[in-house]
């Protein structure tokens, strides 16, 4: 019963609230877990780790030039 009301609870903010809201998760923000300095998938101007071909801040102008065309594939 608390799982349908989660459920239902969703599908009525997402009606209420039509709007998108950009988030990302970085794995690599430019220091290691030892202080030690890594990569950064943060901001311009930095160095991308492997397998990462944009920015945080590159993905977060595409998407407020068309909210929309960011698709969660483009995201995975």
């Amino acid at each position: 019963m608390e799982e349908m009301k989660a459920m239902e609870a969703r599908e009525l903010a997402k009606g209420r609230f039509p709007y998108t809201i950009f988030m990302y998760e970085a794995e690599h923000v430019g220091i290691s877990a030892t202080g030690d300095e890594d990569t950064n998938e943060l901001g311009p101007h930095t160095v991308l780790p492997d397998g990462v071909e944009r920015s945080c801040l590159d993905w977060y102008q595409l998407y407020q030039n068309d909210p929309a065309a960011l698709s969660q594939e483009h995201l995975q």
